[in-house]
């Protein structure tokens, strides 16, 4: 047995073996090899010439490595991101980039599947082909603003068969084309395909699979025109079927197949006798096809059918039956594959598909955990209150209610109920204590010190009461910091996120303000766009649309596991530390998303009023939510959701 890799591709009309977004490299280490492909395809047409470039970047990146596979694949990834991330940030916005990816790891008979963006890929197990493409964070480009978080899947070659491939063949055959195309098996597989796309422009199909008859291949290419076969020798292909895809076809041309010469046929009287006993014979076996082959294929198609049907079933008991929301997410997602293809299979008349679709569709419902709020009362109205339309505000709920107008530089109480007229407390410009104060960067209340912390632009640190003037705050070393994107105080201690330092600093407090050494938290992290702070011992950082979870400084699970899709824009994050629950606002999909400190999704709140949210907080007790939108401030129940 041996990993078998066959492929094709189209470039701009011209069939190739090997295309311009595919690379392959090899890594050997203490005696261990890892073969890489990676297969990188554009977002939109002018990120096509960027392909080769980021793959051949991730296949270097990943060779120079000494990670576990999984590890080695996530650190290419996340260093080829943040170079086309910085390039993106230097050129005009017609000028940027964005590309898909999908990586193929191939270790002792088992492929690490890694996807980044808008990709797909298809794993194969008898009559059962899961498409693997990445959801929620996953589905985030390389070279976007936001933060990746490649999706992983493992595929056991002598059981499976895996088909890299351009996501725009399913747009343009469909899923059941491939699904019929990887049924003829692993030989003629590419052949089938390849007939079905070879008026595409651009297409690129990988087939990675165990076979027999191949011996396992220790030479390394270097690049596309070192892998490939010289011209005088049958193919890759050809060691596996009479009818193999050539390196090169012309465009638009069938498959052509490799024949032997035939010179000196049918020179003799025994060869015409041979040849006409052999035509009586294939004419009686398609006598006999004619009869039997539709009945033949009817039962091929039940047998299909019957068996997508239990694979359904068997995903969906397991969604059901899992505690994990993690686990039945996945579970479901393979349930709604199968789904599709049990619909192209079906019997007509079948009622069996519309049960399942039910099935399916209610389990969906429970797994969103979706909670539509009632109508929430509105304790303050903006217009007249604050600068409208709102910029950057903030809310912080404490024993008053305390809303930070960035775009004006000030801050205003009130109390928690909204029966008293917000009062301005602090503003950009005034001399407070002897010192000048300047716009407010970011707010956290200290419950210790019973007081609302504001630091502003210029790192000055102000402690504001609901009464009498600011006070200045000493707090060491704050000149040093390259920004200031969170505040948050926790058991007395500050913490400031430094998010273009990839810093956490912890200050402990020293007599009346925080002149004492601070402590880096995370140690160099790197942030794409670090919005948010929230701290119960362990670290969690609002970063672009993710939400970040460390713990003495090394990076935990991602959070939100088992989500229907990830928060796109997220606005604010809020912590009842005493449930162990983290909220985020994200206001593009009108909610407010839940997930416990250990990562697993618990429920989203949905309004049509959020989808103004600007700003949200949640009480001590963890009872009420706050939530700022263009209109005024409104308060929720946290505790609603399922």
């Amino acid at each position: 047995m041996g990993v078998w890799v066959g492929r094709y591709a189209i470039a701009q009309g011209e069939v190739l073996e090997h295309g311009p977004w595919l690379v392959e490299r090899r890594r050997a280490q203490d005696d261990q090899r890892v073969r890489l492909l990676v297969l990188a395809e554009p977002t939109d047409e002018r990120s096509a010439e960027f392909c080769h470039e980021v793959a051949d970047a991730i296949a270097s990146l990943f060779r120079r490595e000494s990670l576990s596979v999984t590890g080695g694949l996530l650190r290419a990834l996340r260093q080829a991101h943040a170079n086309l991330a910085e390039w993106n940030r230097r050129s005009l916005r017609e000028h940027r980039v964005s590309v898909a990816v999908t990586c193929v790891a191939i270790k002792d008979h088992e492929a690490t599947v890694a996807q980044v963006g808008p990709c797909v890929a298809y794993a194969r197990s008898g009559a059962l082909l899961r498409r693997l493409s990445p959801a929620g964070a996953a589905a985030q480009p390389l070279g976007g603003s936001d933060a990746i978080d490649p999706s992983f899947e493992r595929v056991c070659l002598p059981d499976d068969e895996l088909l890299l491939l351009t996501s725009n063949v399913e747009a343009a055959i469909g899923f059941d084309e491939i699904a019929s195309s990887l049924s003829v098996g692993p030989e003629r597989a590419l052949a089938e395909l390849f007939l079905r796309t070879r008026e595409m422009d651009d297409v690129t199909a990988v087939l990675v699979a165990d076979l027999p008859q191949v011996e396992e291949d220790d030479d390394e290419p270097e690049s596309a025109e070192e892998a490939a076969p010289e011209p005088e020798e049958p193919p890759a292909v050809a060691r596996v079927e009479s009818a193999p895809l050539p390196r090169e076809l012309p465009p638009r041309a069938r498959t052509p197949r490799i024949r032997r010469p035939q010179a000196g046929f049918l020179t003799n009287p025994s060869q015409r006798i041979q040849v006409g006993t052999a035509v009586i014979g294939v004419a009686l076996l398609m006598a006999v096809a004619w009869f039997t082959l539709p009945g033949l294929l009817r039962n091929d198609r039940a047998v299909r059918f019957d068996e997508i049907v239990t694979a359904v079933e068997s995903r969906v008991a397991a969604a059901s039956s899992a505690t994990d929301p993690a686990v039945a997410r996945a579970a479901l997602v393979e349930a709604q594959s199968q789904l599709a293809a049990a619909r192209a299979a079906a019997p007509d008349g079948d009622v069996q598909v519309a049960q399942l679709e039910g099935r399916v569709n209610e389990l969906a419902t429970r797994l969103d955990r979706v909670t539509d709020l009632p109508d929430p009362a509105r304790i303050l109205e903006v217009r007249g209150v604050l600068t409208t339309p709102l910029q950057r505000v903030s809310l912080v709920s404490a024993e008053a209610l305390w809303i930070v107008d960035h775009s004006r530089g000030r801050v205003l109480v009130t109390d928690a109920q909204g029966g008293v007229a917000p009062r301005e407390v602090y503003r950009s410009g005034e001399r407070y204590d002897g010192s000048v104060a300047r716009d407010p960067a970011a707010v956290a209340w200290d419950q210790v010190g019973r007081r609302l912390l504001v630091i502003d632009n210029e790192r000055s640190l102000w402690s504001v009461h609901e009464t009498g003037a600011p006070t200045r705050v000493p707090l060491r070393g704050a000149e040093d910091m390259r920004s200031v994107n969170g505040l948050a105080v926790y058991s007395g201690n500050l913490y400031i996120l430094d998010g273009r330092g990839g810093e956490v600093w912890r200050y402990l407090p020293a007599d009346a303000g925080f002149d004492s050494e601070r402590t880096g938290l995370l140690g160099g992290a790197s942030f794409t766009d670090a919005r948010g702070l929230a701290v119960d011992g362990d670290v969690f950082v609002l970063d672009g649309s993710a939400l970040r979870h460390f713990r003495q400084g090394q990076e935990q699970e991602q959070l939100l596991r088992g989500i229907d899709r990830a928060p796109q824009a997220p606005v604010a994050v809020a912590q009842d530390v005493g449930r162990a629950r983290l909220y985020v606002a994200d206001p593009a999909a009108r909610r407010i998303v839940i997930t416990d400190r250990a990562g697993l999704f618990q429920g989203q709140l949905r309004h049509n009023s959020l989808v103004d949210l600007k700003a949200m907080a949640l009480s001590p007790d963890g009872a009420t939510m706050y939530a700022l939108t263009g209109d005024g401030v409104y308060v929720l129940d946290p505790r609603a959701s399922r």
